[in-house]
């Protein structure tokens, strides 16, 4: 019986195109000599066993040029899985850089952004149709209508509607009287103002019995239900205008003397995690003299207009990073760009369109979008600026997620 002797793969190494020829070809040779070696001592195999180790040791080759690190320290990452994986190169350059102080902030609603829809009579609520949160309205759309027929004692703005004919009936009279010098003028001074009186307690909006939008805007709560009885005044429904959010920011009261110098404000949005700067939409200060709160959690509140950045919804808290006083010929990069590693930090230095350098680097401050670069790079040194978490991949061997590979 033959012996069937099992040989180990022997999986080619790519380096960084031009940077490391000789360590290519040094393992390109030995590819040849283990070869060479496993057909002299295994000529009891089949032409479709040498077929087999011949397929493996082209797997191992393709997998090789996908990804690694070299023995000098050097990334290889094919371009096309750069591409695929989004992989975004930046150039390290210096210039204005704003000081920023983290702070946590609420978006909250302007005073003319929100309106409520009141009962103009007593009575039962009718809502019109289609009318539930979220439906928007147009100024002076109908929201409901209030039936006062069915409420015991009746409708008191049907009598009021009465006393009013009455009272008008009786001053005209009166008034026609007084032209010809036929009633003195305490009574008709006494007619007009029981007319003015009647006139008062008519309401005609209340004689629509129509509860209507005051404001162009989307309904964001009902106060009552359908069948409900309210008394006239009584809120039936909030609607918030599409206009711009205000957002406030908590600056802690030990930045307090900074105050005055923060125009601007980089937030990081809920949720998704993304960073905007308020100022790129329009959004600035609300100016005011800033109040410290009182309690044991002491801050400064300081009010922005959110402008039309998108995503803002009232109530909804977040991360911000208050921006003060630039600072000029400032090294920074994209904070995405920096990867941390056992508390140091590394942005990832492209060499080539496939090859990558790790560098460590001293980090100063951050706005929320770009840190602050104190050592390690230098201006116009190309960057991993997004992709990091792919690049480090490729760095330590760890595989790629199926279904996302140069072969794209």
């Amino acid at each position: 019986m033959r012996k069937l002797i099992i040989l180990p793969l022997v999986f080619a190494l790519c380096a960084c195109g031009g940077h490391n020829e000789a360590d290519d070809h040094s393992h390109h040779n030995h590819g040849h000599e283990a070869e060479d070696h496993a057909h002299h001592h295994d000529h009891g195999h089949s032409e479709e066993d040498h077929e087999h180790h011949h397929h493996g040791h082209e797997a191992g080759h393709q997998h090789g040029e996908a990804k690694q690190a070299s023995a000098n320290g050097e990334i290889t990452l094919h371009k096309e899985t750069a591409d695929a994986f989004g992989v975004v190169i930046d150039t390290v350059a210096s210039g204005d850089f704003s000081s920023a102080v983290k702070a946590a902030g609420v978006v909250i609603t302007a005073a003319d952004a929100d309106a409520v829809v009141s009962a103009p009579t007593a009575g039962i609520v009718r809502f019109a149709a289609g009318i539930e949160p979220g439906k928007a309205l147009g100024r002076g759309a109908a929201v409901a209508t209030i039936d006062a027929s069915g409420v015991t004692g009746g409708d008191a703005n049907v009598a009021a509607k009465a006393a009013l004919d009455v009272a008008k009936a009786e001053y005209e009279r009166i008034e026609t009287l007084y032209k010809d010098r036929l009633v003195t003028v305490g009574e008709r001074n006494a007619a007009l103002a029981a007319y003015n009186a009647a006139r008062a307690a008519y309401s005609p909006a209340a004689a629509t019995g129509k509860a209507v939008s005051p404001i162009a805007g989307t309904i964001t709560s009902l106060a009552v239900r359908q069948g409900q009885y309210v008394n006239a005044g009584d809120l039936i429904a909030t609607v918030a205008s599409p206009g711009e959010q205000t957002v406030r920011i908590d600056l802690p009261q030990r930045h307090y003397a900074q105050a005055p110098t923060f125009t601007d404000a980089t937030v990081v949005m809920p949720y998704t995690g993304s960073t905007i700067r308020l100022g790129q939409y329009g959004g600035k200060r609300i100016q005011g003299t800033p109040v410290a709160s009182q309690g044991a959690a002491a801050y400064v509140p300081l009010f922005f207009s959110a402008g039309n950045a998108p995503g803002f919804v009232a109530g909804t808290t977040f991360t911000a990073y208050l921006l003060g006083e630039p600072r000029h010929n400032v090294v920074s990069v994209p904070s995405t760009a920096i990867s941390e590693q056992q508390g140091d930090f590394f942005v990832y230095e492209q060499l080539d369109d496939e090859c990558y350098a790790k560098r460590r680097v001293e980090t100063g401050a951050t706005d929320g979008m770009r840190t602050e670069i104190i050592s390690g790079i230098a201006p116009g040194t190309r960057i991993v600026g997004k992709g990091v978490t792919t690049v480090r991949l490729a760095e330590t061997g760890s595989n790629i997620p199926e279904g996302h590979t140069h072969n794209h």
